[in-house]
């Protein structure tokens, strides 16, 4: 869901490129079944139990402009707080800045001095910590025992507020993250994505590549790194995030103290205007080899949500619909032998965001395969092809996994700052009414503008042995799908 690199230590479970696991969406990068699952009600035999208001979720405003958001949580003695910085790869301006955000993600945990640096810190506190670079936002986060937020607080005031970019440093941090690039260059499946990701944003790709490349990375300088880490890192930029067992008002002042140091800047959107992404023009088609199986991506640009709000809820609900196992697409594709697996997901950004159709099959049932998923995309205009059984139950699934994502006081504050950051507080707030507003039409727009008989890139990861002859014949077969009636 989030789309987001971590640092190297990682101690909670997240999925690989440490993205969480969403909605019952598991990828080899994995993408949320929507940015879902952020309503505040539990159904149970069809009647709403607020199972926690959005009024209990209460926000003030620093003196340096940092947003503290406080989401109590009591069921536990613990809690988590994070910080949120609208940054991440979509500030990749020029080539050079490719991974740039990922390795200042990772030099900031050195800002403490010492031999155990900030790991030894946080084990003071039995926290475990961590950080991710994303899309649009890169964040820094700690769990711990909720008597010690406090001090935690004054941890991570520190971390953001006071980097550490000595050369020596520098350089033992860039082994690191050329440690990551290798480690995702040998995965067949995180290349065909990257791959993938290459041919649907074209010029744009550096603004959403979150890891970065090798040159680039081997090239970041100190420099550089100061020069970002000032334009985008002011707290007028940023949201702090306390979800757990915690009183509301000692948060606000433990915040305004531990963050005190932290100065305000400029907008750092104020001076520039932000590259347009260009919409594909054409269907594209190719082939990768290097797996035993095949695995087919098909990819859209899906909405922006400032520009089409409606149509990012939109693309929760029919993702819910298509995905789950009773679904006329599961029994076309799924249970009919033709795929082992079938996934639709789209992923909620402010700069485009992307939707990803992922179909996993045996390597003799590529041409097949194939032919299956255009007459599927086919049939998205089809007026029976869901009902409102089908809408009103994929409503209530999106609910239910939100209620279920807030046993965690963690998951609770990395959704937060991920919709704060692409969204704004308000979205998030006002996802579970806009979630159940959402109708047949609302749908149907939502696939006749960004998915039927839209450009798409169509790309397959095959055995050595299949590439040659998909490679000849996937443009054509893709050229020839059947367009919807």
């Amino acid at each position: 869901m989030f789309g987001s690199r971590r640092c190297p230590e990682a101690t909670e479970d997240w999925e690989r490129n440490g993205r969480p696991r969403i909605a019952g969406v598991t990828n080899h990068r994995p993408f949320h079944s929507g940015c879902a699952i952020f309503g505040l009600i539990v159904l149970v035999a069809g009647v709403p139990l607020h199972a926690q208001s959005p009024d209990v979720v209460r926000d003030t405003v620093l003196e340096n402009g940092l947003q503290v958001i406080v989401v109590p949580n009591h069921t536990a003695p613990v809690a988590t707080i994070e910080v949120v910085v609208r940054a991440g790869a979509f500030t990749q301006i020029e080539p050079p800045d490719q991974g740039l955000p990922h390795v200042l993600e990772h030099m900031l945990f050195r800002t403490y001095g010492g031999s155990g640096g900030f790991r030894s810190y946080a084990a003071d506190v039995g926290a475990t910590y961590n950080g991710t670079t994303g899309n649009e936002l890169v964040t820094y986060f700690m769990t711990l025992p909720s008597d010690k937020v406090e001090r935690g607080l004054e941890l991570l005031g520190r971390l953001v507020s006071d980097p550490n970019f000595s050369r020596r440093e520098l350089e033992d941090e860039r082994l690191v993250v050329r440690g990551e690039l290798e480690r995702l260059n040998s995965d067949p499946y995180a290349i065909l994505d990257q791959a993938s990701d290459m041919v649907l944003w074209g010029p744009a790709f550096q603004r959403k590549n979150t890891i970065g490349n090798m040159t680039t990375i081997l090239a970041t300088d100190r420099g550089r790194l100061r020069d970002h880490y000032q334009k985008y890192y002011v707290p007028n930029n940023a949201a702090l995030i306390v979800s757990g067992a915690v009183d509301m008002d000692r948060v606000f002042d433990w915040a305004h103290d531990g963050f005190r140091r932290w100065d305000d800047q400029d907008d750092p959107f104020d001076d520039f205007e932000l590259p347009r992404i260009v919409p594909l023009a054409r269907d594209t088609a190719f082939v990768l080899q290097g797996a035993t199986d095949v695995t087919f991506l098909v990819k859209w640009h899906g909405p922006s949500v400032s520009h089409d709000p409606v149509g990012t809820l939109a693309a929760d609900v029919f993702s819910e619909i298509f995905n789950q196992a009773t679904s006329g697409p599961r029994r076309r594709l799924v249970d009919t032998g033709v795929f082992q697996a079938v996934t639709l997901g789209y992923q909620t950004l402010e700069h485009v965001g992307p939707i990803r159709l992922s179909a996993r099959t045996a390597a003799g049932m590529s041409g097949p395969g194939l032919t299956a998923l255009g007459a599927e995309l086919a049939r998205l205009g089809n007026p029976d092809y869901f009902d409102e059984d089908d809408l009103a139950a994929a409503k209530r699934r999106l609910l239910v996994g939100h209620a279920i994502s807030k046993e965690s006081v963690q998951s609770a504050a990395h959704t937060l700052a991920y919709l704060w950051a692409v969204a704004g507080l308000d979205y998030y707030l006002a996802y579970e009414q806009g979630l159940q507003d959402v109708t047949m039409a609302d749908v149907r727009a939502y696939i006749d503008r960004y998915l039927l008989d839209r450009p798409k890139v169509v790309a397959a990861l095959v055995t050595a042995e299949l590439a040659p002859s998909l490679e000849a014949t996937i443009n054509d077969v893709v050229g020839q799908w059947p367009r919807a009636q």
